[in-house]
Order: C-alpha cells, then sequence, then structure tokens
C-alpha cells in the first residue's frame, strides 16, 4: 500500500507547539475536520483541543480553532461525529487531578470527566460544554460507530483497567454506559458491527506493546444491555526503520 498524500495540518507554534491523539472525520459538506489536544506538552495546563479543517477546494489545511480550552486544566483525548442530523460533535475530557509524579490515583489521565460539546454549522461555532459524566475515569480515543438499528455506541478507557461502552438512541443528544469490557486490562476500545450484527472490538492491552485484544458480543438488544464477550491475544508485527 503506497501513501498517495501526506501533508502536515498545522506547524508548530509558540502556544501550540506539541500535539497529540489527532482524529478526524469526513462532514457531509465534503470538509475534513481534523481535532486533537495541543499545547506546551501531555497533561500541562495550556492543552487545549484544537480543529483544522480542509475544504474539497482547498490546497491544505486552514488555522487551527481553539474549541475547548478550560483555564489552568489540561484537555485531554477527544472523538469527532457528525450525527445523521448533521449536528457535529466532540466527545473529549478535562484532567482535574495532579499533573505531575508517578501514575496512580488522582494523577492525569484517571481524573479526566466525560464532556462534549455540539456544531450545528460544521464546526464553525460550538455550544457550551455538556457532561456526560462528572465521575472520573474515562479517556474516549476511537470513533464513535453508527449501529444499523440507528445507535450510536463509542468506548472509554477507564481507570479500573476494564473498557466501557456507551450508547446514544438519540442521535447523540444524550449517552449512556451500558457494559464493560472484562478480561486482561484493557484501553481505547475501537467498535465495530459486523454482517451478523454482533459487536467487535480491538483493543491495546493496558500497559503492553506489540498486541491486540479482541472482544465480541451479541447484538445490542436495547439501552443498558451489554453481553460481555471473550477476550483473545492477536500478536501484531513489530514496526522496522
Amino acid at each position: 500500500m503506497s501513501i498517495d498524500l501526506w501533508e502536515a495540518v498545522a506547524e508548530p507554534s509558540d502556544r501550540l507547539s506539541a500535539c497529540h491523539c489527532s482524529v478526524i472525520v469526513e462532514l457531509d459538506s465534503g470538509d475534513l475536520l481534523v481535532g486533537y489536544y495541543a499545547g506546551s506538552g501531555e497533561a500541562r495546563p495550556d492543552a487545549a483541543w484544537v480543529v483544522a479543517r480542509r475544504r474539497p477546494s482547498a490546497d491544505g489545511f486552514g488555522p487551527l480553532q481553539v474549541i475547548a480550552d478550560t483555564p489552568g486544566k489540561p484537555e485531554g483525548n477527544g472523538i469527532l461525529m457528525q450525527s445523521g442530523s448533521g449536528a457535529l460533535r466532540v466527545i473529549y475530557g478535562t484532567m482535574h487531578g495532579k499533573l505531575d509524579g508517578p501514575a496512580g490515583p488522582g494523577v492525569r489521565w484517571v481524573t479526566c470527566d466525560l464532556r462534549m460539546k455540539k456544531s450545528d454549522d460544521r464546526g464553525e461555532a460550538w455550544s457550551d460544554v455538556v457532561m456526560i459524566q462528572t465521575e472520573p475515569g474515562h479517556v474516549p480515543r476511537c470513533k464513535p460507530t453508527r449501529l444499523d438499528s440507528g445507535e450510536w455506541v463509542f468506548g472509554t478507557e477507564y481507570k479500573d483497567g476494564s473498557s466501557r461502552v456507551w450508547s446514544s438512541s438519540d442521535d447523540g443528544d444524550s449517552w449512556e454506559e451500558i457494559g464493560r469490557i472484562p478480561g486482561e486490562p484493557n484501553q481505547h476500545p475501537s467498535l465495530v458491527e459486523r454482517s451478523d450484527g454482533s459487536i467487535l472490538a480491538l483493543l491495546r492491552p493496558a500497559g503492553r506493546q506489540g498486541s491486540v485484544l479482541a472482544a465480541s458480543r451479541k447484538t445490542l438488544e436495547g439501552p443498558g444491555r451489554l453481553q460481555s464477550g471473550r477476550s483473545c491475544h492477536r500478536p501484531l508485527p513489530r514496526w522496522t526503520r
């Protein structure tokens, strides 16, 4: 497989010198919208959530737009989705705990809440924050998936080592936690609906690189019901330079 196009979304600046965990969505207008958190570094108080747009007729991405910047608190991972109604949403977390020192209770990522903002004009302007979960510990990473039923689902890493699954039956206006993925500690679930209606989750083993976990389950049977599936290792080839 060859790479037909490679281009920078944005160059580092004094304000936004580092970035991490980018996501991309193609809007119904044909625009590409890229989002990520950026600042002086991960878990730094100046880390903000930003987006950049590439219009179909443009030669590159436009300037970065800061859409979330809580004073004195870092923004963390986020995901973008455009619902069937055309509304665009960013779902992300803000850290509220200690930012330095060894990882553990009350430190960095386990102190993230889960929140969202909405745009009705394809990301030109954004709403105020709507809280999804104030209890700390959820970290989103992979984009939401729309099931054949019309339900949206996405996963979060969670502080106890078992990723959680969230569901929306109202096109993204509200979200409900519907279950957990047990077994070996895991992170960053990416969900896909298979042709038989079952849900497959690909996950990163928590604290271990070089392999991926796979968990499957039966069809979703309505809000509030998630049946856990079997997990197994799937070794990945090592990257070489």
